[in-house]
């Protein structure tokens, strides 16, 4: 927890949600049209595209990332976070 009492993720992760925008326009896929087939609620899509993952659910990710034919590797990226001095 931080100094707020608020919940910080263990691992910081930040997707690529440039490459996910342009898969989906791509294939002509409508934003509802993408949640229907992904079995994804549509706010927690927009959540994933405003917060660039940080916040989103793994499920959230994988079901995106496998229906739009994309890689994990190549959207997910695991930034290195420098330790603050105690």
């Amino acid at each position: 927890m931080d100094q707020n009492g608020k919940r910080t993720p263990v691992v910081e992760r930040r997707v690529d949600v440039g490459m996910i925008e342009t898969a989906r326009l791509e294939q002509g896929l409508a934003v509802l049209d993408l949640c229907i087939k992904a079995k994804v609620d549509p706010s927690a899509y927009r959540n994933l595209l405003r917060s660039e993952g940080g916040r989103s659910r793994d499920s959230v990710i994988v079901r995106v990332t496998q229906t739009l034919g994309l890689r994990i590797k190549d959207v997910v990226t695991f930034p290195h976070r420098r330790e603050e001095a105690a």
